[in-house]
């Protein structure tokens, strides 16, 4: 909020009219929306409160299709830049970080206390800047339609998860992840293909 804030004042300042508009409907839908977040995201997951949900995403920026299922204290930072497809599963106390841009296409499920990060702190060389203020590096982060995230799986910036394919619960995926593969473990690693799944040859 601090950083918008002095943003707004350098654009109130120093910006073209349009810039100066801008920034106040900025500062105006930031301060209106963030006073509902904790209300919208205690909502639990009967169909008109899901709905509510979508509404209130879709008016921070996001893409969101139709049948989103949201559980109740899920975090979506940076919501404009988020794209999501229909009938899509998001377990309680889950994390999206959509700065760096998140696609979560239809039929996918997020399970409950997962991470899908799209931004990381940059490491600046010993003696350099601390890594609190070095700033961020930025990757998208694609689920593809109808793969599964299972409970407290960790996503990080710049991996695509392949359509059907399944990350097994705890695992952290640095990489990507065929399609209609299992992976598990830190860091996830190919398991298995999905029954009845013939993959392309090599």
């Amino acid at each position: 909020m601090a950083n918008l804030l002095v943003r707004t004042v350098h654009s109130i300042r120093e910006g073209n009219a349009g810039e100066r508009v801008a920034a106040r409907l900025r500062v105006m839908r930031k301060v209106t929306l963030g006073g509902f977040s904790w209300i919208i995201w205690s909502l639990g997951t009967a169909r008109w409160q899901c709905r509510l949900k979508s509404v209130y995403l879709r008016a921070q920026g996001a893409q969101v299709g139709t049948g989103l299922f949201a559980e109740r204290w899920v975090v979506i930072k940076g919501a404009h830049a988020l794209r999501m497809g229909n009938n899509v599963g998001i377990g309680a106390f889950s994390l999206i970080t959509c700065a760096g841009g998140v696609t979560i296409e239809d039929e996918v499920n997020i399970s409950t206390g997962c991470r899908v990060i799209s931004a990381n702190h940059r490491v600046s060389p010993v003696g350099g800047a601390t890594i609190r203020k070095s700033g961020h590096i930025f990757a998208p982060v694609q689920l593809k339609r109808g793969c599964w995230l299972a409970t407290n799986a960790i996503v990080l910036p710049g991996v695509t998860v392949g359509e059907g394919a399944v990350v097994i619960a705890g695992s952290l995926v640095t990489k990507d992840v065929p399609a209609y593969a299992y992976v598990g473990g830190v860091p996830a690693k190919f398991i298995m293909y999905r029954e009845g799944y013939k993959p392309p040859q090599q």
